[in-house]
């Protein structure tokens, strides 16, 4: 939780009460968490149930395939995010996820967060769609964006979270300049890295809280409130989500 000093001015004393800003638990990134691992589960029992090869088994059961994209398979820009290519993969995600997830739904609440998850998560595929004809899978576009919705609202809020916003902004840039540098690998989807950070970003541009402080006139008492009247309008979210899935049929129609 983080919080808000009070309010400065003639009448501000040298120990000025902090105000917590509002937090929500963690709900969405578990559900989330919960997803990725037991579609792993499911596709290693597939694979053994079958007796498949692991990539085909993958494909089959969504992965970003341009090819199948293009001849109407729109789905491939969602179902790529809950699948992994191994066990590490998996891993790493989970892991990843377990470790920020938790601080931007805090942030953000929870329908906010689950959109910016699924809605930069498309954003990487249709991102990798554009520039990559390799086969992809995996939720780090997802992560990617919810890292750059996190610098946004750092930003955003850097005159109320002083000293700790900056660290915790610098500490953002030195893993997104690590992570965005492991892209360069070969088998690292670098494109769908850089659209799920895009994404986010632009996302959190609109809908991230901007806390202020403001007097109750019922109790007389300071309260923090969220300033970014945008970002509760309940329209916001399924107009980005309807405006993001007209965007990609459109990219998948225009490749044909």
């Amino acid at each position: 939780m983080s919080e808000l000093p009070a309010a400065s001015g003639p009448a501000a004393q040298p120990n000025t009460r902090q105000h917590a800003v509002p937090s929500a638990p963690p709900f969405w990134c578990r559900v989330f968490l919960f997803a990725n691992i037991a579609v792993f589960v499911l596709q290693q029992a597939l694979g053994w149930w079958l007796d498949a090869r692991w990539p085909l088994v993958i494909q089959a059961l969504g992965a970003k395939v341009n090819a199948a994209i293009i001849v109407g398979q729109y789905w491939r820009f969602v179902t790529p995010l809950f699948l992994h290519g191994n066990l590490v993969h998996v891993a790493v995600n989970c892991y990843t996820l377990y470790i920020i997830g938790p601080e931007v739904e805090a942030a953000f609440g929870h329908a906010r967060f689950a959109a910016l998850y699924m809605l930069a998560g498309v954003c990487s595929i249709l991102a990798s769609f554009l520039f990559t004809d390799a086969n992809s899978v995996g939720a780090s576009g997802a992560l990617f964006g919810l890292i750059g919705a996190l610098a946004v609202y750092l930003l955003r809020n850097r005159a109320a979270f002083g000293t700790m916003g900056k660290r915790r902004l610098q500490n953002i840039g030195s893993t997104l300049l690590l992570n965005l540098g492991l892209g360069l690998l070969p088998f690292i989807d670098s494109w769908a890295h850089a659209g799920g950070l895009a994404g986010g970003a632009a996302l959190a541009a609109v809908i991230a809280p901007r806390w202020q402080l403001e007097l109750d006139a019922a109790s007389g008492q300071a309260q923090v409130v969220d300033g970014n009247r945008a970002g509760t309008v309940w329209w916001v979210l399924p107009a980005a989500a309807a405006a993001l899935a007209c965007a990609a049929v459109l990219a998948a129609q225009l490749a044909r």
